[in-house]
């Protein structure tokens, strides 16, 4: 079955289309397999990833050759030739023998997805081929909602439109005809939310300089959905920002993450461990802090703030799974409680960048994840979705800085 153009956009220079039809089938120089991180293709069934191993049994030497047999981290992307000279992207969002069996696994899997996104566009952008066509990962077995991954996909690629003014050409592949309407009606919100128009809906207070930035981009939908995506992004950074903001005053390392991760050999900073750490810190607070950051943490002891920020990523977990929200009146107090003007009265003071609040361009971004084994750790932009990464030395700093 080939694949035709349904509805096409224009972002810039960069053109995102949405086609009924089989990846495999596409024109496109460059594809997307969505794949377990062992990067084991599956042996049967009708998934791209089978079909590739019957289709280009090379694909799957590549891969071992890659993976030397270990099994990778979600968020992972490999690549691979591909039928005449095409690269094939492989995303590894999840790991093997691991489903979406919760709403919290599934907000997991998406923001593994959209990392994933990311370093693909990202590299087809600077590639001798830019152009790309991708699946609806995971929204098959792995229950991901249709329209939670349409409304981060076209986002993703209106802001690599941004970061690279490339002239891209994208395209979302959807197999089933019955999705395409719900692809389109939620891809277009999405892009549609990403233009300023709506009125603020958060009034200024003080804090750090980026939650007062991230503050002024949270403005009313027409959309219960993607007002709630935003308030809820928002609060996300904002909690980021406050934990960041602690560590670096105090001088705290990347232990602060990677005591948390186990066996695993990176640990991704999510909203749910923000909060954990930042609860960690506060229970018992470094010595030395400023004392605007001495009242931070003295507020977010608060059972009120706990509260709140305890329902605050049970809605993000929820709204991965495009379950209803609670109304926007009780997001916004929830928000209240954690950074509105009792809780963040005056701006903090400018503090230099650190190891977890690090600026490129001038555009600050925060520490994101942290590789145990390789000591290489990423910092993520709100603003931008940009990635940037370095080398850490055993003192716990960058080897290098950009």
């Amino acid at each position: 079955m080939r694949t035709s153009a349904l509805w096409t956009w224009s972002l810039g220079d960069t053109t995102l289309a949405v086609r009924q039809g089989d990846l495999l089938a596409a024109r496109e120089r460059c594809w997307v397999n969505s794949e377990q991180t062992d990067f084991v293709l599956a042996p049967l069934g009708r998934s791209i990833s089978a079909q590739l191993r019957a289709l280009w049994p090379r694909c799957q030497r590549e891969l071992d050759a890659q993976t030397e047999g270990r099994t990778h981290d979600a968020g992972t992307v490999l690549e691979t030739s591909g039928p005449d000279g095409r690269r094939i992207f492989h995303a590894g969002f999840h790991l093997p023998e691991v489903y979406a069996d919760s709403r919290e696994r599934q907000a997991e899997h998406l923001e593994a997805i959209r990392s994933c996104v990311d370093q693909i566009l990202d590299r087809v952008a600077v590639g001798p081929d830019p152009e790309v066509a991708f699946p609806l990962i995971g929204t098959g077995i792995f229950g991901v909602a249709v329209e939670s991954f349409s409304q981060m996909f076209f986002e993703a690629v209106a802001l690599a439109a941004r970061r690279h003014r490339a002239e891209l050409r994208i395209s979302l592949v959807v197999w089933s005809a019955e999705d395409v309407d719900t692809v389109v009606q939620s891809g277009t919100q999405a892009l549609a939310a990403m233009v300023a128009g709506g009125e603020p809906l958060l009034t200024g207070t003080g804090g750090h300089a980026l939650v007062q930035q991230l503050r002024s981009t949270v403005r009313r939908q027409g959309l219960a959905d993607l007002q709630e995506r935003s308030l809820l992004r928002f609060a996300e950074f904002a909690l980021k920002t406050d934990l960041a903001a602690v560590a670096d005053a105090s001088g705290t390392g990347v232990d602060l993450l990677t005591k948390a991760a186990g066996e695993r050999r990176t640990v991704g900073l999510t909203f749910g461990l923000a909060l954990d750490r930042l609860q960690h810190l506060a229970a018992s607070p470094p010595s030395g802090l400023p004392l605007s950051l001495q009242d931070r943490l003295g507020w977010l002891r608060l059972d009120a703030s706990h509260k709140a920020a305890r329902r605050l990523v049970h809605d993000r977990n929820c709204a991965a799974h495009h379950a209803a929200s609670r109304p926007t009146e009780h997001l916004l107090a929830d928000i209240d409680q954690l950074f509105g003007r009792d809780a963040l009265p005056e701006p903090w003071e400018d503090v230099p960048p650190g190891l977890w609040i690090r600026l490129w361009s001038d555009r600050p971004a925060l520490l994101d994840r942290v590789d145990t084994e390789t000591g290489e750790l990423t910092w993520l932009s709100p603003l931008t979705r940009e990635r940037f990464r370095a080398e850490v030395g055993t003192e716990g700093t960058p080897r290098q800085d950009w």
